[in-house]
């Protein structure tokens, strides 16, 4: 039943399409000769006071009169003054004039004459076939079979459509689960499927309009009222493959030129990874490319030799020449240029990074207010891990446009980085003492090291504080490690000042306080000296 509807549905369609086909025609030209559904000739040209219209109206009666004495017909060509004459059985049915040429379509008096007598003798035999009951019932008979025909073809194309889209598509989501390449988007069972499936739909489609149409043009043919459109649909079809054919030939120097050139250019950019992938790994070293600048130079020299290519084989591609395809070139370059210019922006800024070697992967840098390792520097964005376990993405443009510092670089040569913290202490605290105090902290914290050494700077003199800050360097890599030695450091602070009686605190003088404003260590958590003692001897 399903391949009886599909067959319907395109019986319905072509019987709608047809009718709209020939109405969009242009209106038939003066002087038409016809009979029933067929053109014989057209006529141009008056003869003796008599219009092309006249002229037209009195072959097809002279033709009605044939037909009416019946057959069987015999139509021939002679020539005549200013023409040719095409008769039948030996009278004169209509006569070709030079002044009906349409000579810029190259048209001949032998030419049309003879195509004129061929079309009459297809219209004669027509007639007389259409008044024998024998003719109609064995196009009937045809008629019948291959309506039957194209049924059971359908239903072979819908049964082989099922077995694509159930046992292909399970065959192929199976193979892909098992080499391990579901994992992958492009790659996943799900889409797999989805695609066969409908591809299995679109092919089992052309498929059937294709015995949709040469089911129509059979039987049209088998009918002398419909024959003539049979004719025409044979003559599209059999135009338009020619058409596809010639192009498909003309086009094949071209493709096979066009896939030696990128065979070519995908041998000599292989080449060139293989050779910047030995720089980048520090096989080989050349004095004109860094390793760190390795991997964008590889990739911007693969660019540019794709585009060259692209460009070398655009001649050749099919349909370069046309308008349609150069305007969609147009479309396409005004359309990257417009909506991508941020994106060019960001690929400029990540190229400008990566040659000035700002930072490299590894290294911990403070960008604007984020804080941490260095995870990627790519074209579009830098990755940065923070110490609390978290992964920000900076476009290049924003990281280029940003104050940055290294704290990876303070002491050229030694792994690790530098880390600092402020304290404000008010001016009645001796400045030696605070400095011992900040001195002790650091080396109170396992990951400072003591070469190169920790010190203190005072960093301001302000109204009611002094503002010092240490600098110290820290062995540990990693922004987690990093900032879990921050927070040993500023409680180790917090300690030793309890422990000596100075107050941490910003003061804004008002008036004298009635006592220091410090926490008593020995008081509030007796065991914490202790402790801090033990700390200290692990660390010397």
């Amino acid at each position: 039943m399903q391949s009886i509807r599909v067959f319907l549905s395109f019986l319905l369609a072509f019987s709608i399409l047809l009718p709209a086909a020939q109405a969009a025609d242009p209106p038939l030209p003066a002087g038409k000769i016809k009979h029933g559904t067929r053109d014989i000739a057209t006529l141009r040209a008056p003869l003796l006071g008599y219009t092309p219209e006249q002229r037209a109206e009195g072959a097809s009666a002279r033709i009605e009169g044939f037909v009416a004495a019946g057959g069987p017909y015999t139509t021939s060509t002679k020539a005549v003054d200013n023409g040719v004459a095409v008769e039948v059985n030996g009278k004169a049915a209509f006569m070709i004039l030079s002044a009906d040429l349409n000579e810029l379509a190259g048209e001949t008096l032998e030419s049309v004459a003879t195509s004129a007598a061929g079309e009459l003798q297809k219209a004669l035999d027509e007639a007389a076939e259409q008044r024998s009951l024998r003719h109609l019932l064995i196009a009937v008979v045809l008629a019948l079979v291959a309506t039957v025909a194209v049924v059971i073809v359908l239903r072979v194309i819908i049964r082989i459509r099922r077995w694509i889209a159930t046992s292909v598509r399970a065959t192929a989501t199976d193979r892909l689960s098992r080499l391990g390449l579901a994992a992958t988007v492009v790659l996943h069972p799900d889409y797999v499927g989805k695609a066969i499936a409908a591809g299995a739909a679109l092919f089992s489609w052309i498929i059937g309009s294709l015995a949709i149409y040469v089911y129509l043009t059979f039987v049209l043919n088998r009918f002398p009222l419909t024959r003539p459109l049979g004719e025409g649909l044979r003559e599209a079809l059999l135009s338009m493959l020619a058409k596809i054919g010639t192009a498909i030939v003309g086009a094949l120097p071209g493709i096979a030129l066009a896939i030696v050139i990128f065979v070519l250019a995908r041998m000599v950019s292989q080449l060139v990874r293989a050779f910047f992938q030995r720089v980048e790994a520090g096989t080989i070293s050349v004095p004109w490319v860094q390793s760190e600048t390795a991997a964008p130079t590889r990739r911007i020299v693969i660019i540019v030799i794709w585009l060259f290519a692209l460009v070398m084989a655009y001649p050749y591609l099919p349909g370069a020449e046309s308008e349609a395809f150069k305007g969609l070139s147009v479309l396409v370059g005004l359309m990257i240029s417009l909506g991508a210019s941020s994106t060019v922006g960001q690929a400029a800024s990540g190229l400008i990074l990566m040659y000035s070697r700002a930072f490299r992967v590894g290294e911990y840098v403070s960008i604007g207010d984020t804080e941490g390792t260095v995870t990627e520097v790519g074209m579009l964005v830098t990755r940065i891990r923070t110490g609390l376990g978290e992964e920000i993405m900076l476009p290049n443009s924003l990281v280029m446009s940003t104050t940055s510092k290294n704290y990876s670089r303070a002491f050229p040569g030694s792994k690790g980085y530098v880390i600092d913290t402020a304290v404000s202490i008010g001016y009645d605290s001796p400045w030696r003492l605070v400095h011992a105090m900040l001195l002790e902290a650091s080396n109170r914290t396992q990951d400072i090291v003591d070469e190169p050494a920790p010190y203190v700077v005072q960093t301001a003199l302000s109204d009611h504080y002094v503002a010092y800050r240490l600098v110290a360097y820290a062995s540990s890599e990693g922004s987690r490690r990093r900032a879990q030695t921050l927070d040993h450091l500023h409680a180790n602070i917090q300690d030793v000042f309890n422990e000596n009686g100075v107050q941490i605190m910003s003061p804004h003088y008002e008036g004298d306080p009635d006592g220091p404003k410090v926490v008593d260590a020995n008081a509030s958590n007796p065991p914490l000296k202790r402790r801090i003692a033990k700390s200290a001897s692990v660390k010397n």
